[in-house]
C-alpha cells in the first residue's frame, strides 16, 4: 500500500497532465494518513477487460442465451438496462437507501430481453421514431392507408396506424 501511495504522490507532483491538475492538488491537500485510507478502498481489478473490448466480451458471455445473431442486440438492451438500474442504484445510495443490484435481478433481466428477441415477438427498438403528420398521411398513397380509409376509419386511427408500420418496418430491416 505505501509503495501504491508513493508511485501516485510521485504523479501528483509531477502533474503531467494539466486538466487533472484540480484532482492533484485535491489529492495532495490529503495528509498521509488519508491518502493511505483513500488508496484502501481503491480495487484494482487485475486483468478486467478494456474498454474498447467489453462488448466483445459481453457478447462472448452471452452466448448460450440466444442465437448468434441476436447477440449484438441482446447485449445492446442489457447494456442499456445496465444504465438505467446503475443510474438508480447511485441515486438510491445518494439519499442513503439500501440498495443492491444482485445477480439474480441481472440473470432475469438477460431471461426477459433473450424472450422479447424470440422469433414471434417484436422488440421495439424505434419507439422514438417520430410520429407521421397528419399532412404526411394524407399524401401517403400506400395500398393499406387507402384500405383503412375504405373502412372509415378515423383519421387519428389511420396515423396511429402509419406509425405503428413504419416503426416495425424499421424493426425488421435492422
Amino acid at each position: 500500500m505505501t509503495l501504491a501511495r508513493e508511485k501516485l504522490d510521485a504523479v501528483a507532483l509531477a502533474a503531467g497532465n494539466a486538466s487533472s491538475a484540480e484532482y492533484y492538488a485535491k489529492y495532495l491537500s490529503l495528509d498521509i494518513e488519508q491518502r493511505a485510507e483513500l488508496l484502501g478502498r481503491v480495487i484494482v481489478l487485475d486483468g478486467a477487460t478494456g474498454g474498447e473490448h467489453i462488448t466483445d466480451s459481453l457478447v462472448a458471455t452471452v452466448r448460450k442465451a440466444t442465437l448468434r445473431q441476436r447477440r449484438g442486440p441482446l447485449v445492446e438492451r442489457l447494456r442499456g438496462w445496465w444504465h438505467r438500474r446503475a443510474m438508480t442504484h447511485l441515486d438510491s445510495v445518494a439519499r442513503g437507501e439500501q440498495d443492491w443490484i444482485d445477480i439474480h435481478e441481472i440473470e432475469e433481466q438477460l431471461l426477459l430481453i433473450a424472450q422479447s428477441l424470440r422469433d414471434d415477438n417484436l422488440p421495439l427498438d424505434f419507439s422514438d421514431e417520430p410520429e407521421p403528420t397528419q399532412g404526411e398521411v394524407d399524401e401517403d398513397d400506400r395500398i393499406f392507408i387507402e384500405q383503412l380509409k375504405l373502412i372509415l376509419l378515423h383519421h387519428e386511427r389511420i396515423r396511429q396506424a402509419v406509425y405503428d408500420h413504419n416503426r416495425a418496418f424499421l424493426q425488421r430491416s435492422s
